[in-house]
This record gives structure tokens, sequence and C-alpha cells, in this order.
């Protein structure tokens, strides 16, 4: 890199000032600093493959938009990711679609998802959705005006220790209290600690946490707790999990998307890809039309 910089520098000094030229250069460094880091051998100055993957790293030398993200731990998505809302009321009828790099969270593409809703269901009670999607602020500020957000609970995790749900959240009271009877004052969004005497002597510790050095047990409060807390008693009813399988036409929709376009980008940018994504809804939205209308 060093050398054909030189070169630049000596042969094309002005040319690598103005476009297409100073473009094309930058992508090569930032490729080069994305994928290399210095090599500390006996002169100092080498380079060496990064062990590891650079944080928004750029995939694709022609599409400068795509990206690595996962679906699951073993599952790898390269390029982009669909984003579908469904109207369950007339099952595989798409009413809007977002795409984003595969990098980003689920949650990146709910504002651009509410505003296509907007436009066809202005009076939106109900909104069924991925776990994925929790915690964007436009999603938050709808349901702070009544929208009914119906969503499956995050797991609770804690291998074969105490988990959150074994701890009483008291919102009236502002308290938790844990199996034991400890008490301690509830702060949204804040890591609560309990008294390292108590847990010291308590005789279920063993069952509860492995916290050394004279600390006590500590347990995660999300802003949204009440909201949580909702999700998991609902999930727990037979009308919550009923309600909950309500989401299975958005799975069936994007399936049958994907059948149609296909898994690989067909265009450049996002953009592009974005309106190839529209289109083929567009399609599957006037196949649901016509045998409705046969239906009928």
């Amino acid at each position: 890199m060093r050398s054909l910089g030189a070169w630049l520098e000596r042969e094309l000094k002005e040319q690598a000032q103005e476009p297409p030229l100073r473009e094309q250069w930058d992508l090569v460094q930032r490729l080069i600093a994305q994928d290399t880091e210095p090599d500390p051998g006996p002169q100092g100055d080498g380079r060496r493959i990064t062990q590891g993957v650079a944080k928004d790293r750029r995939i694709s030398i022609s599409d400068p938009d795509m990206r690595h993200g996962r679906k699951t731990k073993r599952k790898r998505i390269d390029g982009y990711k669909r984003h579908i809302a469904v109207d369950l009321d007339t099952p595989g009828l798409v009413c809007a679609v977002a795409l984003t790099p595969a990098n980003q969270p689920e949650r990146a593409a709910a504002k651009a998802l509410l505003q296509d809703i907007s436009r066809t269901h202005p009076a939106l009670k109900d909104l069924y959705i991925d776990r994925g999607y929790l915690g964007d602020e436009t999603i938050e500020a709808q349901r702070a005006k009544g929208l009914r957000v119906h969503c499956r609970p995050y797991p609770l995790r804690n291998g074969e220790r105490f988990d959150k749900g074994a701890f009483e959240i008291d919102l009236e009271a502002q308290s938790v209290r844990c199996p034991d009877g400890a008490v301690v004052p509830l702060k949204r969004g804040a890591v609560l600690h309990f008294p390292a005497e108590r847990c010291s002597s308590c005789p279920r510790r063993a069952l509860c946490t492995r916290a050394q050095n004279g600390r006590g047990r500590s347990l995660s409060i999300h802003p949204q707790e009440p909201f949580h807390l909702d999700l998991r008693r609902r999930a727990k009813t037979p009308e919550g999990c009923q309600d909950l399988r309500e989401r299975i036409a958005v799975e069936h929709a994007l399936a049958a998307l994907h059948n149609r376009q296909g898994n690989r980008a067909r265009y450049r940018s996002l953009r592009k890809n974005l309106f190839d994504l529209r289109r083929h809804a567009a399609l599957k939205n006037l196949s649901v039309v016509d045998r409705l209308r046969h239906a009928a």
C-alpha cells in the first residue's frame, strides 16, 4: 500500500485528488485498514491479517451498503435483512416493508415500518412484533399513546441458579424481594445489589449467586421493566399463548417473499434493493387480492 501510495503521489498527484481516483484510493485504504493490523516484526513496519472482524466492516467492493450480520450464533447473513409488516385481518397482505444492512439490529427498521403502516392504518391499536424490535424509540412512543404491543418476552436464564423470575418485583411498593426475603429499592434502568452481608449468610446462596470478594447478588432492571413484566405474565396464560401465535402469519409472508424474491440481492445499494423488495411485496399483494376475489 505504501508503494502504491508513493507512486500515485509521484505520477498522478493531481488526478489522485479528484474523482473517481480519489474515491477508489480511499476505498483501498479503508479495506486494508479494516482487514489488517500492524505487524510487530523485526522492522516493525509490516501488516498482517486482523484476527476477528472490524466493526461495520465493508464486505463488498461494488456495494457499499452490504454488511455481515447474524441470524443466530451459527448462522451468518451477508448483505441485507428484510423486514415486513402484515395485516393480520387479511392474512398474507403486506402493508409495509423495510431493508437494513445485515449488521443492524431489527429495531433499526421499526421507524420505517411504522411510517408505512401509518399510511394505511392511521388508528393502529395492536402491534405483533418479534422481540428483536423491542427498545425502539418509535414503538415506545406509540405504546405510551395507547398502542398495545404483543411480543414474546425475553427468556430468563441464569444456569441452575435463581433467575430474575424468582425475585418478587413490586411496582407499587417500588421494591424487589429475593427468594430468601431480602428487600432492596427498585430503580428502573439500574443494576440492583443486595447487601453483601445478607447474601454471605444466606442458606440459599449457592442456588443464587457466585459473587466473590464480599459482594451480594446483583439484578438488572430494564428501563421498561413494567412492560416486560406484563409480557412475561401474559405469556403464561392460555389467552396470551394464543395471542402470540397470531405472528405466524408474518413468518408465512416472509417465507412467501423469500420464495418469490430469492436470497440474493439483485441490485447494488440499499435503495435499489429496497425498491426490489417493495416490487415483490406488491406482486404478493396482487396474488392475495386475486385469491380473495375468487373466494368471494
